[in-house]
């Protein structure tokens, strides 16, 4: 993880600074309430699946593959407005204020399980402020006491990685997690949750909160103040499994060798079995050129570049994730990939040069479960050519999204993400960063954001520097020196272990589009039923 960037650009800062007028001109109206929603729930049918017990499954190693029960749900500060709506007040829009002066952020009556918290709090033109803000929490009708002799808790302790329960790197403050507040571990309720905040009026209130609805009658153990030793050991077992890489099975070795244009690696696997890691030995600069196919049981499962598969290609830097990581030698996949029968991965030198290459991939040789699904990688290249004006209310003929690596089809769960956005000209960065993301679900909308970088984990258009975890990050960037105009690039990743998101026929991942000529190069990982 990288802590601030002492080094933070004047030009960079300007920028910030120029953004933060046309942030305020969106800001006509002061902080807005939501109607009261209800958090639809499951009837208890769907996938099959074989755990309720969140935290126990980050310790699984199959986890971003295994179907889990619920509805997904996200609150968020996002201005209530219909999915095609870009004015772009989303922050300090709660459910509700209460008598106490609170900002009500997310209610639900249970059983479930919150799974990610998402903060940042700010203003003009700092966003380096939001430690002393504090949250409430309820679970099954009583508040948490985090903090012995406080009521609530601030933003900075509950992610401080000190609270019993809530460690690093699931939890990340905003040195972490370049200007935002980061909760990680799942917080399950049999019953019920409330969250409210108490918010400083002269700053703005950013906030997501990821959870997930259980059918009536689920049995859940819920998170308290004095969590269980199963509890930190699942947590304990998840840092092996995702930031270690102490992932199962055995290595199979091709030796780095030099490629001729056109040449490749072949390795052939029989199943049943789980691949854990694919390791390509390789220099950044060659990886966009190297293409990867992965074959499982006789159909691809991904076809696209290593840069792209594993954000690894400049401008991204070096990092780590659960599911993929690089450096300036080796690119890495630690997606778990089922195969019943056999399995093929070629990587390929598609340049006009020679250049030298290794893999290393590790197989499990095992049965696959039945609540598994099989990899799937959907890749592409898209730019977006319809001006759009931020801060207005488009009519849907006017509107246009971004589809990131194209849809998953069929019945399955979305994983996540990895995809590098460009940009011209040089000023034009942080404003597609304000682009919602917006997950629609068998053709509806079901999953609205409230920003590009909200999404990773980030805020203010990642303030604080690049920054790496488990499941989220902003690896690396390319910002215009000097007077050059030639654009920018931002390399993004996230990843979903246990909050997958369920879809019956298909689901599209999209970006609201502010900036005429971005262009979003990257993959959506995702597993689907057999």
């Amino acid at each position: 993880m990288h802590e601030r960037d002492a080094s933070l650009s004047l030009r960079w800062i300007a920028s910030l600074v120029l953004a933060i007028p046309a942030l305020v001109a969106c800001d006509e109206t002061g902080p807005a309430s939501f109607p009261d929603a209800a958090v639809a729930r499951p009837d208890g049918g769907g996938f099959v699946a074989s755990s309720q017990d969140f935290v126990a499954g980050l310790a699984d190693a199959l986890a971003p593959a295994r179907f889990r029960p619920g509805v997904p749900y996200l609150f968020t500060s996002r201005e209530p407005e219909p999915a095609e709506g870009l004015r772009n007040r989303d922050h300090s829009n709660y459910l509700r204020m209460t008598p106490e002066g609170r900002g009500v952020l997310a209610e639900d009556t249970g059983p479930g399980v919150i799974t990610r918290l998402w903060f940042t709090i700010g203003g003009r033109p700092e966003p380096d402020v939001g430690d002393p803000v504090r949250l409430h929490i309820w679970i099954d009708g009583r508040e948490l006491g985090l903090v012995p002799g406080e009521e609530g808790v601030t933003l900075a302790a509950l992610t401080s990685g000190q609270l019993p329960g809530l460690p690093r790197p699931w939890v990340l403050d905003r040195t972490r997690a370049s200007a935002g507040f980061l909760v990680n571990v799942p917080m399950q309720y049999a019953q019920s949750m409330r969250i409210e905040i108490e918010p400083m009026p002269e700053l703005w209130t950013y906030y997501q909160v990821d959870g997930r609805a259980l059918a009536e009658g689920t049995p859940v153990t819920s998170f308290g103040e004095s969590p269980s030793d199963a509890h930190d050991d699942a947590l304990a077992r998840a840092t092996e499994l995702w930031v270690e890489h102490a992932h199962p099975g055995e290595d199979v070795v091709d030796d780095a060798r030099e490629l001729a244009m056109g040449d490749a690696i072949v390795r052939e696997l029989e199943g049943p079995g789980v691949i854990t890691t694919i390791d390509v030995a390789s220099m950044r600069e060659v990886r966009d050129a190297l293409e990867v196919t992965i074959e499982i049981d006789g159909a691809i499962a991904a076809e696209t570049s290593l840069g792209w598969l594993t954000g690894s290609a400049p401008p991204g830097g070096t990092y780590d994730s659960s599911l993929s990581a690089a450096d300036a030698t080796s690119a890495r996949l630690y997606a778990p990939i089922p195969f019943e029968t056999s399995a093929r991965i070629v990587v390929r030198n598609a340049s006009d040069a020679s250049t030298t290459v290794g893999m290393r991939v590790r197989v499990d040789a095992r049965e696959v479960p039945p609540d598994v699904g099989r990899f799937v990688a959907r890749c592409s290249s898209v730019t977006i050519d319809v001006p759009t004006s931020i801060c207005e209310q488009a009519s849907p003929l006017e509107y246009e999204s971004v589809v990131v690596g194209g849809a998953l089809e069929g019945r399955g769960q979305y994983a996540g993400q990895t995809f590098v956005m460009r940009t011209v000209p040089m000023e034009a960065w942080w404003w597609a960063l304000e682009c919602d993301h917006e997950i629609r679900v068998d053709g509806e909308p079901a999953l609205l954001g409230t920003g590009t970088e909200d999404y990773f984990g980030g805020a203010f258009y990642f303030a604080l520097g690049p920054f790496s975890s488990p499941t989220t990050g902003a690896s690396g960037w390319r910002r215009p020196e000097g007077d050059a105009d030639d654009g920018s690039d931002t390399h993004m990743f996230r990843w979903h272990l246990v909050d997958g998101v369920p879809f019956e026929r298909e689901l599209r991942f999209e970006y609201e589009s502010y900036v005429d000529g971005t262009t979003w190069d990257g993959c959506v990982l995702g597993y689907l039923e057999p």
